[in-house]
């Protein structure tokens, strides 16, 4: 048997490394199509500071909140949208989120009540079965005062559901009174133009949740002031709107 000579041997191993480090590049870190394959196959799902640029997240809705009036999502357009999916007879996810939600902007808005006053935290219901505005109101009035909860057809709500990523679906379950909800958890958070910044597991602790508006919530006083790492993505129409 001939062999071929050690140092032919060893780069052909480069070679090959070389094309496998390659590819594993382009599998999770380019955009497109590889981008939904890597969200399928759960990869990323933990790096929530990432931005998917081409991560079809978020849209516009038209919906109702807890006072019983039509609410759009351009209604937020100069605010931060802080948005989470969950439904008020949730048993334990959706009020963990919404308390840690609640002490995040009691602690941002000690530090910074400017930046503070920019988020505007939203919950989405997946039951509006259940989820009546009278119902939302009882419920959002155990956290923080400025949560605004909507409702509405189930269409509507499979609808913005869908713009952002989540799935939900009814699960009979004997030991609670009715049903729960089976449903994706992540917090969203988004810019004043409605674009997708970040998003963050369920569980976030309000420390890490504070950490994330310092990185991304804009009020820039002078042009010479650093600004937070979203703020560069805004348009000239968003950045007049924050800095009013």
């Amino acid at each position: 048997m001939i062999r071929k000579p050690f140092a032919k041997r060893r780069s052909d191993v480069t070679i090959a490394l070389v094309i496998l480090v390659a590819v594993l590049a382009v599998f999770l870190y380019a955009p497109g199509p590889f981008s939904e394959l890597r969200r399928h196959l759960g990869f990323g799902e933990e790096d929530d500071a990432a931005v998917d640029l081409d991560a079809p997240i978020g849209g516009p809705f038209r919906l109702v909140d807890q006072q019983g009036r039509t609410v759009t999502d351009r209604d937020f357009r100069g605010r931060y949208m802080l948005v989470v999916f969950g439904y008020s007879y949730c048993p334990d996810v959706c009020p963990l989120s919404l308390l840690n939600i609640t002490h995040a902007l009691e602690i941002f808005r000690r530090d910074d009540p400017a930046r503070a006053a920019m988020i505007q935290p939203v919950f989405i219901s997946i039951d509006p079965e259940r989820d009546t505005p009278e119902t939302l109101a009882r419920f959002t009035s155990h956290f923080d005062p400025s949560l605004v909860a909507l409702t509405g057809p189930l269409s509507a709500i499979h609808r913005v559901a869908l713009q952002y990523g989540v799935e939900f679906e009814k699960r009979e379950d004997e030991s609670v009174n009715g049903y729960l909800m089976d449903h994706t958890a992540f917090i969203f958070l988004m810019g004043p133009e409605g674009q997708y910044l970040i998003h963050m597991p369920s569980d976030a602790q309000p420390g890490y949740i504070r950490l994330q508006f310092d990185r991304f919530v804009c009020r820039p006083t002078s042009r010479q002031q650093k600004l937070p790492e979203g703020c560069p993505e805004l348009d000239e129409k968003a950045r007049r709107s924050v800095t009013r």
